[in-house]
C-alpha cells in the first residue's frame, strides 16, 4: 500500500489506516522505537506522497488510531488487507491481486 501511495499519490482512507496501524504495531507496540518518532515518520510519508495531505488532519488521524488502540489495551491487530479490499475495492487502492492476503487475512 505504501508503494501504491508513492506511485499514485492516492490511497483510500482504510488503506491509510492500515498503513498507520501496521507501522504503529511493528515499531511502537513491539517497542522498537518511540511513539512520536514513528508518528513524525508516518506524517512525513503522507506529506511527501499524498496529494490531499493536510498536516492537521493527518496528525489527528495518526494519533486517533494510536489512542483508539491504547484505549483497548494495545492488543488490537492491525487492519488486514482483507478489510482494505472490502472497504475500498479498487478505489484509490491497489488492485485486490496486489493487496493479496498473508496468513490469517493480513
Amino acid at each position: 500500500m505504501i508503494d501504491y501511495l508513492r506511485s499514485t499519490g492516492e490511497l483510500c482512507h482504510e488503506g491509510r489506516r492500515a498503513v498507520v496501524t501496521w507501522v504503529l504495531w511493528i515499531e511502537v507496540v513491539n517497542k522498537r522505537r518511540a511513539l512520536m518518532e514513528v508518528v513524525q515518520e508516518l506524517n512525513e510519508l503522507f506529506r511527501k506522497y499524498a496529494r490531499d495531505y493536510r498536516e492537521r488532519i493527518t496528525m489527528y488521524q495518526i494519533m486517533h488510531a494510536w489512542n483508539h488502540w491504547v484505549s483497548r489495551g494495545g492488543n488490537l491487530p492491525p487492519l488486514s488487507c482483507r478489510h482494505v479490499r472490502e472497504a475500498c475495492g479498487t478505489h484509490d487502492a491497489p488492485t485486490p491481486r496486489l493487496l493479496g492476503s498473508i496468513g490469517n487475512g493480513f
